[in-house]
């Protein structure tokens, strides 16, 4: 225990409530700060608004099928306001729900939110707005991020993604500058709430981060949606009002000016640190493209100051900034390097339409590095739960090590494919084998068991003895005629 130990907190997102509730249950004394409400973007305007929107785009979709299994009822149509405020009641519900002050209180940790605008005055010592001064033995710096706003004339005009929420209508048509996670479920919600969706990128491909196969699979679902993907291009050169009344973005590609009316600009081109406004450059604290650089045990250069989560610009995600928070704490009240960082193992994906998972190497990380692997890859119209449901888009492709058996990765797309990712994540950190994979028993008809047939098809490719078998007999097969 380490009573006698102060440890300031500043940001309450997930990285910040993790690290003074791990404070406090390791006996400091905790202190959480926030300008503003708890929770940080990911619950008031971030991840899970974002959720909330995309469950009403896929019941809308979801509507479309009534016909098809025999019930009377026409497709849904959206009420946006009604939907902003299932949102906004649902933001309400689970703060209600968390009580995240208060179980932080609970524990001991002492809270000020709604504080206004903070700022360091030494590396152990934060000044509020109306000036009261907290101090501490240590601080840990876990103040967020927000959208980068690209530098184009007429970026004012476009909006970003925590934008959307406070929109009063939806646009007709909207261009998504960025074809990452964001853009990409951005894109995904508002195509099925009707709005006519056209997406930027100098990427040659969507989702430039993830698996060859993925890019390429989900590109055509979204083409088949009706979104239109204008990949490759040079540059974003300006956004201005048309005499309409609308918009017109102007960008080059393959050296030739273009242009595409719209009735708004969706910026999707990255997240960068909070690390202005706090004071941090006076105590000489290094960062890097808008992010606190950190060691692996979270600290940074000055002494008893050490950041986490979205700050440190290392994993953008909840599970990430979470984990960080801890590993930040543990170190700050043991006065030590206790813990280290670690994200070996993290499942990322997206709740567009299809979803796509993935948890480890890409096929290309494989290569690259000069690693021997064998690769399966079963398509979801082979799926038993997916017929049924008449959601047969995706796919299952796992990565092994053909010396050891051992997974190297996996990407799914299809429905439930964040759900499914997530068993894999427990199999590669358990380091089951494809063997032992293979063999597991798993309820049916779900839509987890597309694992289980990649793992068996995959543990055949790596017997010597059904190799040459294997290689004549599945030529044809219907996964590789559907992913072709």
């Amino acid at each position: 225990m380490h009573p006698d130990r102060r440890i300031l907190v500043l940001g309450g997102g997930p990285a910040g409530v993790a690290a003074a509730r791990t404070a406090a249950r390791m006996g400091a004394q905790a202190i959480l700060i926030d300008s503003g409400r708890l929770g940080g973007v990911s619950t008031n305007s971030g991840a899970l608004p974002a959720r909330v929107l995309a469950h009403a785009a896929r019941l809308k979709r979801d509507s479309g099928q009534l016909g098809v299994y025999g019930l009377r009822a026409t497709e849904a149509g959206l009420d946006w306001p009604s939907a902003l405020q299932r949102l906004s009641n649902v933001v309400e519900a689970l703060h209600a729900r968390k009580e995240i002050a208060e179980e932080a209180r609970k524990l001991g940790v002492e809270v000020h939110e709604n504080v206004g605008k903070t700022r360091f005055v030494s590396p152990t010592a934060v000044a509020f707005a109306n000036g009261m001064t907290v101090e501490g033995d240590a601080a840990i710096v876990c103040v967020g991020g927000h959208a980068r706003m690209p530098s184009f004339p007429g970026t004012e005009l476009a909006i970003t993604p925590n934008d959307i929420w406070r929109l009063k209508a939806l646009p007709r048509t909207i261009a998504i500058v960025g074809t990452g996670h964001t853009g990409c479920q951005c894109a995904s919600i508002l195509t099925h709430f009707g709005t006519d969706v056209h997406m930027l990128d100098r990427k040659s491909r969507i989702m430039p981060l993830e698996d060859e196969l993925v890019s390429t699979v989900m590109a055509k679902q979204f083409a088949a949606h009706g979104i239109r993907i204008h990949s490759s291009i040079d540059s974003i050169d300006g956004l201005g009002r048309t005499a309409a009344g609308g918009m017109v973005l102007r960008y080059t590609k393959a050296g030739e000016s273009r242009s595409l009316e719209t009735d708004a600009v969706l910026l999707c081109v990255g997240w960068i640190g909070n690390t202005d406004g706090i004071d941090l450059e006076a105590l000489g604290v290094q960062t890097a493209r808008s992010y606190i650089t950190v060691d692996k045990y979270l600290r940074t250069n000055v002494p008893d100051l050490y950041a986490a989560g979205d700050v440190t610009g290392q994993v953008m995600l909840v599970s990430g900034a979470t984990h960080e928070g801890h590993v930040a704490a543990v170190n700050a009240v043991t006065d030590a390097d206790t813990k280290k960082v670690a994200h070996e193992l993290v499942p990322t994906g997206s709740f567009t339409d299809p979803e796509y998972g993935a948890i480890g190497m890409r096929e290309q990380q494989c290569r690259d590095a000069g690693i021997d692997y064998e690769t399966s890859v079963v398509g979801c119209d082979e799926l038993t739960r997916a017929i049924i449901d008449d959601r047969t888009a995706g796919f299952c492709k796992l990565i092994a090590d053909r010396r050891t058996h051992k997974f190297l990765g996996a990407h799914i797309v299809g429905e439930r494919a964040v759900e499914t990712v997530q068993l894999m994540a427990a199999v590669i950190a358990g380091e089951l084998t494809v063997e032992q994979a293979a063999d597991l028993e798993l309820a049916f008809p779900t839509y987890s068991a597309i694992i289980l047939m990649a793992a068996r098809d995959l543990k055949y490719k790596l017997e010597p003895a059904y190799a040459e078998l294997y290689q004549s007999g599945m030529a044809g097969s219907p996964a590789s005629k559907a992913l072709s």
